[in-house]
C-alpha cells in the first residue's frame, strides 16, 4: 500500500522537513500540555466547590478546612491558613490598635496578593498555546513558500509546466500549511479553553475571600462586644 503523504515528506528538502519536524514537536507540546492543564483544572474547580458546598461558616472554618485536607488541589486551604496566621498575628495580639477597617484592609491585600499569586500559577502553562497558536500558521507559511520556490526551480530547471512537474512542490507547499494549522488550531482552542475555566476558578476564589471577610468581621465584632470596657 503507498502512502503518497509520506513520500512527500520523505522528499522534501532539508528546511521542508526541518519546518515539519518543528511542527510536529509543537503539536506534541499542545497535546501533553493541554491533557495536564485539562486534569489540573477539572480537578481544581471540582475541589474547590466541594469546599464551597461543605464549610459552614457559622462553626469554626479552621476545622472543617483541615477537614477537607484531602482535596489537595483546591487552594482555599493554604489561603484560609495565611489569614489566620495574619489575624492572630496581628490583630489579636494588638487588639486595641485595630479597628474592623484596619483588619478588613489587612485580610483584603492578604487575598488579593494570593488571588495574584494564584492567577500567575494557573496561567503559566497558556503562554505556551499562545506562542504556538500565534506561530504556527506562518511557520506552515514558510514551508508553503519554500514549497512553492522549489516548484518554480523544479520548472526552470525541467523547461516544463507539466503536472507532474508542478505537482509534488504543490502538494509539499500544501503539506506545510496543513501541518501549520494542525499544531495551532488546538493549540488556540486549548488556549481559550484554560483563559475560560481559569477565569471560573478566580470567581470562586473571590467567593471563598468574601466569605472569609465576612467571617472574620463577624468574628471581630463578637470580640469586641465580649471585650470588657
Amino acid at each position: 500500500m503507498e502512502f503518497p503523504i509520506f513520500e512527500l515528506l520523505f522528499d522534501s528538502g532539508p528546511i521542508g522537513l526541518g519546518v515539519l519536524l518543528f511542527l510536529f514537536l509543537g503539536s506534541i507540546i499542545v497535546w501533553t500540555l493541554f491533557f495536564r492543564a485539562y486534569s489540573d483544572i477539572r480537578q481544581r474547580k471540582r475541589e474547590n466547590q466541594k469546599v464551597l458546598e461543605s464549610l459552614q461558616w457559622e462553626k469554626l472554618p479552621q476545622e472543617q478546612i483541615q477537614s477537607l485536607q484531602h482535596l489537595s488541589q483546591s487552594s482555599f486551604h493554604s489561603l484560609y491558613q495565611t489569614c489566620l496566621q495574619e489575624y492572630q498575628s496581628t490583630v489579636e495580639a494588638n487588639r486595641s490598635l485595630y479597628s474592623w477597617s484596619d483588619c478588613r484592609e489587612l485580610l483584603e491585600n492578604i487575598c488579593q496578593q494570593y488571588l495574584i499569586e494564584e492567577e500567575q500559577r494557573l496561567q503559566s502553562k497558556q503562554v505556551w498555546f499562545a506562542t504556538i497558536s500565534a506561530t504556527a500558521p506562518f511557520i506552515g507559511l514558510f514551508g508553503t513558500v519554500i514549497g512553492v520556490i522549489n516548484t518554480f526551480q523544479s520548472i526552470g530547471y525541467l523547461q516544463s509546466i507539466e503536472l507532474s512537474v508542478v505537482a509534488p512542490g504543490i502538494a509539499e507547499a500544501l503539506v506545510a500549511t496543513g501541518a501549520g494549522l494542525f499544531t495551532a488550531i488546538p493549540a488556540s482552542i486549548a488556549f481559550n479553553y484554560c483563559r475560560t475555566h481559569i477565569r471560573s476558578i478566580q470567581d470562586q476564589m473571590e467567593i471563598f475571600s468574601l466569605q472569609l471577610l465576612r467571617y472574620y468581621q463577624k468574628k471581630m465584632i463578637h470580640a469586641e462586644k465580649t471585650t470588657p470596657r
